[in-house]
């Protein structure tokens, strides 16, 4: 059975830029990731509305390669393509010790479409060992493009 959590994204702190959102323990662990101590993440803007969390250590060799890559290219969209991948790509940090909160940067919860002035509720899920942060117009998307498939 899935087991979802919600969390509220905070609004922008004025003095450092970024946003805030706790993760419960039960999540921490159904990731199997390390409990008890600071994590560096990765934020993954996938769909518009959906982030998807990795653990830095479990991603990071792939990414420093792929920018690599892209760094190296000809193309004539070289910039382009690596503006792509740093917004695609931001750092978050996990701290157990602040009640579990996640640090993710304005930039990085741009991609779930809330208002840097605003707080809203998400919506937390696993999968395998990464955690997604769902805004609640992704889920409305989500369920109505299944609904034919999910319906009784």
């Amino acid at each position: 059975m899935h087991n979802p959590a919600v969390s509220s994204l905070g609004s922008e702190y004025r003095r450092d830029k970024n946003r805030r959102f706790s993760i419960p323990d039960g999540l921490i662990e159904k990731a199997a990731w390390p409990n008890g101590q600071t994590l560096e993440l990765v934020a993954e803007a996938m769909e518009s509305g959906r982030i998807k969390l990795h653990l830095a250590d479990s991603i990071k060799t792939a990414l420093e390669a792929r920018k690599q890559e892209l760094e190296r290219s000809t193309a004539p969209d070289k910039e382009t393509a690596l503006a792509a991948f740093a917004h695609r790509y931001q750092r978050a940090t996990y701290f157990p010790s602040s009640n579990g909160q996640v640090v993710l940067s304005t930039a990085a919860a741009f991609n779930l479409g809330i208002a840097k002035d605003a707080s809203e509720d998400v919506l937390l899920e696993i999968a395998g060992s990464t955690i997604e942060i769902l805004s609640r117009r992704y889920i409305a998307e989500r369920r109505e493009q299944y609904e034919d498939r999910t319906a009784p």
